[in-house]
């Protein structure tokens, strides 16, 4: 009965495409994925990506990629989360769960262009500790995140990314604090990988689930402000023993070390 349903809702979103931009199943598109952890500043870079007339997509769409056809299903959902107005070169899906997959015969694609994105781990943890309490808060069937899920989920990721990262075709790393500290240089990095004929703004649209907690992103409030937020909460309340930090600390310099090595880098 559940898989009935599933199966209903896809035809429903399929129609839907078919009647109000059928372009976007049958139109030429490259495929844009930004490969991360939690709390990486992955929402930020989504959004400023998102905004550019060449790229449609802003939100995480929980999907794995080990076939052509779940590029397709990949148009379905971007269309359907767009409201149907997919336009431009590009759509983009960001990608932080080592449990979703993209297969090597995905990414060694021509038509797809990969981000890789690290965060330093002090402040990526404490932020990840912060948001599970926040949807603890709102939601009492959630409970918080203790800073042994915000370490398994971070250093499983990083080891994920280090290993996956000598595969795609087309990729690049940045760091992502660079996005926040130092955003220019970085954002006309990412426009030159990408070929897009307009420079890419620091400043940013916001969407229909921008802010929500809908699975989409982050919803903690700076992402609603339309532009890069600097000053940030360090979220200090949280606790990180520091055994916990150095082991965090050497997956960091390890995976940012292989990136480094595998991707074109500023």
């Amino acid at each position: 009965m559940k898989n009935a349903g599933a199966l209903l809702k896809w035809i429903y979103r399929f129609g839907n495409v078919i009647l109000r931009n059928p372009s976007a199943l049958t139109g030429k598109f490259r495929y844009l994925f930004v490969l991360s952890h939690m709390r990486g500043y992955t929402t930020l870079i989504s959004h400023i990506l998102g905004s550019h007339p060449q790229i449609s997509g802003y939100f995480e769409l929980h999907q794995s990629y080990r076939t052509a056809f779940d590029l397709f299903l990949m148009r379905v959902r971007v269309a359907n989360g767009l409201n149907y107005q997919v336009h431009g070169t590009y759509l983009l899906d960001k990608i932080l769960h080592s449990r979703l997959h993209i297969s090597p015969d995905i990414l060694q694609r021509e038509d797809v262009f990969t981000i890789f994105t690290i965060r330093k781990p002090e402040e990526s943890i404490r932020s990840l500790m912060n948001m599970t309490m926040q949807k603890s808060l709102m939601d009492a069937r959630k409970k918080p995140g203790t800073l042994d899920y915000a370490m398994a989920h971070y250093v499983d990721r990083l080891n994920s990314l280090k290993n996956m990262s000598h595969i795609p075709r087309n990729r690049i790393y940045v760091d992502g604090e660079s996005l926040v500290e130092n955003p220019e240089p970085v954002l006309e990095f990412i426009r030159s990988f990408l070929h897009l004929d307009e420079k890419i703004s620091a400043s940013y649209s916001t969407f229909k689930l921008t802010g929500t907690d809908a699975g989409a992103g982050d919803f903690l409030g700076y992402i609603k402000q339309g532009k890069i937020v600097k000053q940030r909460d360090a979220h200090n309340e949280y606790q990180i023993t520091p055994d916990a930090l150095e082991k965090a600390c050497e997956v960091y310099e390890e995976t940012r070390s292989v990136l480094k090595k595998n991707c074109p880098n500023i």
